[in-house]
């Protein structure tokens, strides 16, 4: 199930815009600190990130997170009631404000947004789960061979099962922001408002460059402010 909105969209569209300030991030932001402090990895339930950039007068931000933070859970909606949290959600993201603030006297305006929002569809469940039978009814049959030959095939089909369980209920949303700024040097901080957005939140892992260096910094609940001085000009 892929759900993605685009306002006030440019001729570069900003998942372009968005990749693009994302590898200019990652590249600054690695060449000063360890891998350790430049990503959280994996998928992490109660963790996001925010990555920002500068080009030119525009500021490129991009806030990526778990479903499971946005709406508690990371399976297609399967009843009203998943569907009413998942509208709710798509409603908060579509305003840049429940996400992050960019200080008032750089003069920022929102140009561009682009949110995408991708979990597996209720057809991709019942694929899987018609799988996972048609695993089990090989396992029954193999089983009537001999039970030493029926448990390998349990224990490959285990790791199988397990490879697979890695990678399912695994589901991400992301939103791309590109800001025209009138005072991009003015930029000093940034707050990072989505905890007030969504209460499963609790870190986020915000990376940003600028002409003057970058920043790598874990934020928490009680501390929603990421100090940029010098990172865009004064």
């Amino acid at each position: 199930m892929m759900i993605r909105k685009r306002n006030n969209v440019s001729e570069v569209t900003s998942r372009a815009v968005c990749t693009g300030a994302a590898v200019l991030v990652l590249s600054y932001v690695a060449a000063g600190t360890t891998a350790a402090e430049t990503s959280h990895g994996a998928h992490e339930h109660g963790a996001a990130e925010v990555e920002l950039a500068l080009e030119g007068s525009d500021v490129l931000v991009n806030f990526a997170s778990p479903l499971y933070n946005l709406v508690g859970f990371e399976h297609a909606p399967r009843d009203d009631q998943d569907r009413e949290a998942v509208a709710a959600a798509l409603a908060v993201l579509d305003d840049p404000g429940n996400l992050v603030l960019l200080q008032a006297g750089a003069a920022c305006t929102v140009v561009e947004l682009d949110v995408e929002w991708e979990m597996a569809s209720t057809e991709e469940e019942e694929h899987e789960r018609g799988e996972a039978a048609e695993h089990d009814a090989q396992a029954d049959e193999h089983d009537a061979h001999g039970v030493h030959d029926a448990d390998e095939h349990d224990a490959h089909d285990a790791d199988q099962h397990d490879e697979q369980d890695g990678e399912e209920g695994h589901a991400d949303a992301s939103v791309a922001i590109r800001y025209h700024c009138d005072h991009p040097d003015r930029l000093n901080a940034l707050a990072i408002t989505a905890f007030e957005s969504f209460e499963r939140l609790s870190e986020v892992e915000v990376r940003a460059v600028g002409p003057g260096g970058a920043v790598a910094e874990s934020v928490e609940r009680a501390s929603l402010r990421v100090d940029l001085r010098g990172l865009f000009g004064r």
